[in-house]
């Protein structure tokens, strides 16, 4: 009826582990995913984010390696809570660390991203005297590789629409409601092997962009 009755009640004897302080912003992400996100929604967004910065860490001369060792690093760049996608910077901060002149590239990243709430160096990990000089050495190899992206830039960007052009117009307007689920499956593992992998143009675009606003705002 209306009576509460308690079967069992104990004391927590257990202390409860603290965690990690992570933090979450999304000044810039809510452009994009604006309003309450569903799951499904979500679940994509997390794997072409996974997916595009790998990529964009292969353009930018980060080892196969390094990739494969921080590949829950990529698989945690955005977060959904209570229905809204955030970026969590930690793992930004942490991607931004594999690349060269790190400590270049966070400002700019911070003003691109135009957080609210700095992170702190907790995921970047510790560098020393040795692997500040390796990274100028990749910094300068870097620098050589976007120097020459710069220049192919419109060429590269033709390309990339007849990429888009070529995986995308034989389904324009196709009736698809006769297709099982495996058959849609497949289509679109298709269109995400064509298009998600070859994302390099934009997402270097995108770097083109964070560079530049960063010194643009210095001067």
């Amino acid at each position: 009826g209306d009576e509460l009755i308690v079967l069992q009640t104990r004391p927590i004897t257990v202390g409860i582990p603290e965690g990690e302080r992570l933090l979450w912003d999304n000044s810039n992400i809510i452009e994009s995913y604006y309003g309450a996100t569903l799951p499904l929604t979500y679940s994509f967004a997390s794997r072409a984010y996974s997916i595009v910065y790998q990529l964009f860490c292969q353009v930018m001369g980060v080892s196969d390696d390094e990739i494969r060792k921080n590949a829950e690093t990529f698989a945690r760049l955005i977060g959904l809570i209570k229905g809204r996608i955030y970026y969590n910077l930690n793992a930004w901060y942490r991607l931004v660390s594999l690349l060269p002149g790190y400590q270049w590239n966070r400002g700019f990243l911070e003003q691109m991203m135009g957080v609210s709430e700095v992170a702190s160096d907790a995921d970047a990990g510790a560098t020393s005297g040795l692997d500040r000089f390796a990274s100028l050495a990749r910094l300068l190899k870097l620098s050589a590789v976007l120097t020459w992206r710069s220049l192919t830039l419109d060429r590269r960007i033709v390309r990339f629409q007849e990429t888009v052009n070529r995986a995308l117009v034989p389904i324009d307007g196709r009736d698809l409601s006769d297709k099982s689920p495996l058959e849609l499956l497949r289509l679109y593992g298709e269109l995400e092997r064509e298009l998600l992998w070859a994302w390099s143009t934009p997402i270097v675009n995108d770097f083109f962009v964070m560079i530049a606003h960063g010194v643009l705002k210095s001067l």
